[in-house]
């Protein structure tokens, strides 16, 4: 359309500028300066959501990866776990028959050290694994009990990680008899918040604790009569297990703090088949069998401790570490975390 010069103050020409204006639809009825800003404000917003979109992409890919970096790693650690244990067992229950053999002094001190590293160095992926399920319940007990475990061992040697370990298991186990005193307040152990967690695991605690002073017989026995049915059962509440909690507790440091075995080591063994006893009278095949081997394991510690012969004594403490790691693995895979990060580790 050619351009034509319009005189809008004729009114003969009115009508046919109107037409043109509305044909070409170009050009705006507003004034030049009102036509600029509008169109600045609009390119302004337009800019910004533009760049709004632009940053939310990277950002978002950001996180994805993150999670599935963060993912792998779980998954690295959880199978490092897994071989680790079998790697703990085969070294130990193989350095243990070797201590019964002819081999020269200086050979059998070499395994020794071999499997002192290998049963220490096994309790890494342990501890971190424990600490997922730690942060997953937001259990601050757990988690800081587990990172014990990581760390404790490497400073002990095969004779004496057992006791050594009290610390972290003592604090670490506290779990596995408050998830069953929670009411079912929080399902199976899970928490909202670290802070909630914290006061609902000391609440349990002091309940159990003041129960176990005034009813002590009652409370420490794990067999319940069941009226309504009118039979004995094995119903463990807890108490026993919050009791071997303060004793594992106090030998650990006590032994730590003055290096007597001999008074320390029992109350270690005392606190360990308390718990050990309770975890086992459950109906759940994992908890039982990890309490069974518990007890084994502090059976040959026991042993062990009262043993004047060296290679005797490390024979046995071998069969310990290989029983104790067998039951550890089970008792941390019987809570109910372990199984929903096991299934999302698939």
């Amino acid at each position: 359309m050619s351009a034509e010069i319009v005189n809008l103050n004729n009114p003969n020409n009115f009508a046919s500028g109107l037409g043109l204006l509305t044909a070409e639809k170009t050009v705006p009825l507003r004034p030049a300066h009102e036509s600029r800003f509008t169109e600045d404000i609009l390119a302004l917003m337009t800019n910004k959501d533009r760049n709004r979109g632009f940053s939310d992409k990277p950002l978002k890919s950001k996180n994805i990866i993150s999670r599935n970096y963060w993912k792998q790693w779980l998954k690295l650690i959880h199978w490092a776990d897994h071989y680790s244990c079998i790697s703990n067992i085969i070294a130990n229950a193989l350095g243990a028959f070797s201590m019964l053999t002819a081999l020269p002094k200086a050979a059998k001190k070499k395994i020794e050290s071999a499997v002192n590293f290998v049963t220490t160095l096994s309790y890494v992926p342990y501890g971190l694994s424990g600490m997922n399920q730690g942060i997953e319940k937001k259990n601050l007990f757990q988690l800081i009990g587990f990172a014990g475990e990581v760390v404790m061992p490497w400073f002990g040697t095969l004779k004496d990680i057992y006791l050594i370990r009290g610390l972290d298991a003592g604090i670490n186990q506290v779990w596995e008899y408050c998830d069953r005193n929670s009411s079912g307040k929080y399902k199976d152990g899970y928490f909202p918040g670290y802070i909630e967690g914290a006061k609902e695991t000391m609440s349990i605690c002091w309940k159990l604790l003041k129960e176990s002073v005034l009813s002590p017989i009652s409370s420490i026995s794990p067999v319940k009569y069941d009226k309504v049915e009118q039979k004995w059962n094995f119903d463990p509440s807890g108490h026993n297990g919050l009791i071997s909690s303060l004793l594992d507790i106090i030998s650990s440091l006590g032994y730590l703090a003055t290096g007597k075995e001999q008074l320390f080591g029992p109350l270690r063994d005392l606190a360990s088949s308390l718990f050990d006893f309770e975890l086992a009278c459950q109906n759940n095949t994992k908890k039982r069998s990890a309490g069974i081997l518990f007890i084994v394991e502090s059976t040959f510690d026991f042993i062990a401790r009262y043993l004047d012969s060296d290679n005797t004594r490390l024979f046995i403490n071998m069969l310990s570490h290989a029983a104790g790691r067998v039951a550890l693995m089970l008792y941390k895979n019987s809570d109910k975390a372990a199984e929903a990060i096991a299934s999302t580790d698939k």
